[in-house]
């Protein structure tokens, strides 16, 4: 929904490129909810992703096409495994300590962390040797969410 998404040849990483001048979703505010992200907000998102779960992305490169503004293209290491159950996702989340935020689907939080997680939705993870694998969560200081 926010990037081209392909492939490299050998099929071990995966490439995604935002569409030109969007750059995903972020929360600023618990009470408004998912807004459109900055480039800025868009790279501290994927910092905090791989700060908190395996760091399987890094950011490659820019491009700015004239029609469509900035894009960011960023790669993934290819995860293989199948999508785990909404279970699976919730087990996997619970036992990591974070707990759900009632006022939006698919968000939990770790307090003690600091962080929320939203889009946190089976088609987002990658069950790998059994275990569900985070790829493509918005990941939220908290101490943001409360301002």
């Amino acid at each position: 929904m926010e990037h081209y998404v392909w492939k490299d040849s050998t099929e071990s990483i995966v490439r995604k490129f935002t569409y030109g001048g969007s750059f995903g979703r972020t929360v600023r505010n618990i009470k408004q909810g998912l807004v459109p992200a900055t480039p800025l907000e868009y790279l501290v998102r994927w910092a905090n992703h791989n700060a908190l779960f395996p760091p399987i992305t890094r950011i490659s490169g820019l491009l700015e096409a004239s029609r469509d503004g900035l894009a960011i293209l960023i790669e993934q290491e290819a995860l293989l495994g199948d999508l785990p159950s909404m279970s699976d996702v919730e087990e996997f989340l619970r036992s990591a300590c974070y707990t759900p935020l009632t006022s939006h689907p698919y968000a939990w939080e770790n307090k003690e962390a600091g962080f929320a997680l939203f889009d946190a939705r089976p088609a987002n993870f990658v069950k790998v040797a059994g275990v569900p694998i985070p790829f493509d969560l918005i990941v939220v200081p908290l101490e943001n969410l409360r301002k």
